[in-house]
């Protein structure tokens, strides 16, 4: 079977398992209890040959349904301001990026955050993969951390009020790390 073959086959088992599933799945947080984690699905069938394109699975923490769906799609779609900065930060840390218009920056950030999210949540993704990707994403987010002198104190790698929000995301390396680590001690490269 080709590769075309077996992506056809990969979207129909999703589509029937994400119709098996009561839309959306939640999962409460222990930390805040008035919040839950939502994995919204947008978009209607995928186009043929597609996994998605504008048909992704997103990951949310909010309120309620309502609050959730607003946020997915503002994760995907974003609005035009969203995007610049996102992508004026991100362009500043990494120079390669200053020739990718800031909405397509915005839209490929949010594939690579569903994609890692996907692998980390997928029964089939080995423990390993989903923690390379984890760990790669979170290390480019701390590269740009330490790469942007407005997101720490002067003279320290403390993070300012400007750079909490990326700074706390250290965690997500110190999971990725663990995933790989723990298959290797394992000896095992399947998800739990």
């Amino acid at each position: 079977m080709g590769h075309r073959g077996i992506l056809a086959e990969v979207r129909e088992v999703l589509i029937q398992k994400c119709a098996a599933l009561p839309p959306p799945i939640t999962l409460r947080l222990m930390s805040q209890p008035d919040r839950q984690l939502y994995a919204i699905y947008l978009g209607g069938d995928p186009a043929p040959g597609r996994i998605g394109e504008d048909h992704e699975v997103v990951f949310v923490v909010a309120e309620d349904v309502k609050a959730a769906r607003k946020l997915a799609r503002e994760k995907w779609k974003g609005d035009e301001n969203r995007a610049k900065a996102i992508h004026g930060m991100a362009s500043n840390a990494f120079p390669v990026l200053k020739d990718v218009p800031p909405a397509q920056f915005l839209k490929l950030l949010a594939a690579g955050e569903i994609a890692v999210g996907g692998a980390l949540l997928a029964p089939f993704v080995p423990a390993a993969l989903a923690g390379a990707a984890l760990t790669g994403f979170s290390g480019a987010l701390l590269a740009m951390y330490a790469r942007t002198p407005a997101m720490r104190k002067p003279g320290s790698i403390w993070p300012s009020q400007a750079g909490t929000a990326v700074s706390k995301d250290v965690w997500m390396l110190g999971i990725g790390l663990g995933l790989m680590a723990g298959a290797v001690t394992d000896g095992s490269s399947t998800g739990s």
